[in-house]
């Protein structure tokens, strides 16, 4: 019986350690208990990385050379490490709904910047992949598609770029090219992070951005000396930050933080938003550049401590713009909701001349009598498009009259040493009359179209 007993007790010991080992084993990836693929170096002619020889760890700077083609298929896994993964060619990294291609770096604090993508190309592409820890930048072109990113950069110095349908958490977009580099669009994308555009020609558009550490007084939205439109995005415990650009703000609801909409030295059309249950709606600040927005058709109320708050504020808040800038344009915020007809009431929601002499006064009447009921995201709505800058415009206009100069110049030049002979006609003194007055006419012109902002009309 003694025998059967330590028979049944062994087997059981057995059973377990089997189970024991099994669940130690069912916890290591797949792609991990795989012998991989160590790789760096030069590619230098049409490559695939496949998922059987998947994790791919980069032991070293791996280049894709000019006119060379990486593929990178589903269910890959690229361990960066601290190294480059370079592409002066083309980069396809595109996995499935089901199977992702999986990109990850080492965190480093005394190196940053290692451990990332860097594309040099105009065709990189990387769609239904996972981004973990990773730096991504872009010196041309980007576009990410379907890509769930979690403490990574997208750091975008040349566009056009495409960032589109991404989950997108502790993730910064930043885009901070020159004007002629094309334009970007972030759109349809889930964003816990922040954007930051400091240059260039940028639309942000049908977002979904929200602060789920729930900490508020940060700003979801920054922006600098760039051509941006900001609509129908859902903007929840973030504001929107601008100074020194061109800014359209149109059709979001932003909610839920200390101060909406800031802007210093910034004049933005700002239409047909909802702003509410924030501090401050909409603070402007103005130095010796002036901040004008032009605020009309919004729904601004419920903002707790002031709807329209003109200077800069004196808070102990680090996020906040300190107090030594205190001064403040007048504005035009006219027909908009104010969640009350009750003018006395209204004008106590305004922080303006009336409680500091050194800013202007906010003109808020005429204002809607109800809610706009278009002032609210349309997610049916095309993503918007930027049309060229007058820079290009203007730097035609210079052209024209560099050329006629330079014309001018060796006509002149060119009668001078003629001017002794008999054979030349005795129009020519009123045709060199005529061009000079034509190259003067073309300078005012000039001269009218840049005082005018760059329309070629009275002004």
């Amino acid at each position: 019986m003694g025998s059967i007993s330590k028979s049944f007790s062994l087997i059981l010991v057995l059973i377990l350690a089997v189970s024991s080992l099994t669940a130690i084993f069912a916890t290591i990836p797949f792609g991990l208990a795989q012998s991989g693929t160590n790789i760096s170096g030069i590619i230098s002619s049409n490559t695939t990385w496949t998922q059987a020889n998947s994790p791919y760890m980069l032991t070293g700077t791996v280049t894709v050379n000019s006119g060379v083609t990486l593929t990178i298929q589903a269910g890959v896994t690229v361990n960066l490490q601290l190294n480059d993964l370079q592409v002066n060619g083309t980069l396809k990294a595109q996995g499935s709904n089901s199977n992702n291609v999986v990109f990850v770096a080492a965190q480093s604090d005394v190196r940053p910047y290692e451990g990332s993508i860097t594309s040099y190309s105009s065709k990189c592409i990387i769609e239904n992949a996972i981004i973990n820890s990773t730096y991504v930048w872009s010196y041309n072109s980007i576009i990410t598609t379907n890509d769930t990113m979690d403490g990574a950069t997208i750091q975008i110095m040349g566009g056009p770029a495409r960032i589109s349908d991404n989950i997108l958490v502790n993730t910064e977009l930043v885009c901070s090219y020159a004007i002629s580099n094309g334009l970007s669009v972030i759109t349809n994308n889930t964003i816990g992070g922040g954007i930051d555009a400091f240059g260039g020609s940028v639309v942000i558009s049908n977002n979904d951005m929200t602060d789920t550490a729930g900490g508020g007084g940060n700003f979801a939205i920054s922006l600098g000396t760039a051509t941006v439109i900001i609509s129908d995005n859902i903007i929840s415990g973030f504001g929107i930050y601008g100074s020194g650009g061109t800014y359209t703000i149109e059709r979001n609801i932003i909610e839920n933080d200390y101060i909406a909409i800031q802007m210093f030295a910034a004049s933005p059309i700002i239409e047909e938003n909802t702003i509410i249950n924030n501090s401050i709606g909409l603070n402007s600040i103005s130095s010796n550049i002036p901040s004008i927005p032009i605020v009309t058709d919004n729904n601004i109320y419920n903002n707790s401590m002031d709807n329209i708050y003109l200077g800069a504020l004196s808070n102990s808040n680090p996020n906040i713009l300190p107090a030594y800038l205190s001064t403040a344009n007048s504005i035009n915020a006219v027909h908009n909701w104010w969640g009350t007809t009750n003018i006395q009431a209204i004008n106590q929601s305004m922080r303006d001349s009336k409680n500091d002499s050194l800013v202007g006064t906010v003109t808020f009447i005429p204002f809607l009598n109800a809610p706009n009921s278009q002032a609210f995201p349309n997610l049916k709505a095309p993503v918007p498009t930027l049309t060229a800058s007058p820079i290009v415009s203007n730097t035609l206009i210079v052209t024209i009259i560099v050329v006629v100069i330079v014309v001018a110049v060796v006509f002149l030049m060119f009668r001078k040493r003629l001017k002794t002979k008999p054979s030349i006609p005795p129009s020519t003194p009123q045709n060199s009359t005529s061009l000079l007055q034509s190259f003067l006419i073309l300078f005012q012109v000039h001269s009218r179209f840049t005082k005018c902002g760059g329309e070629i009309s009275p002004c």
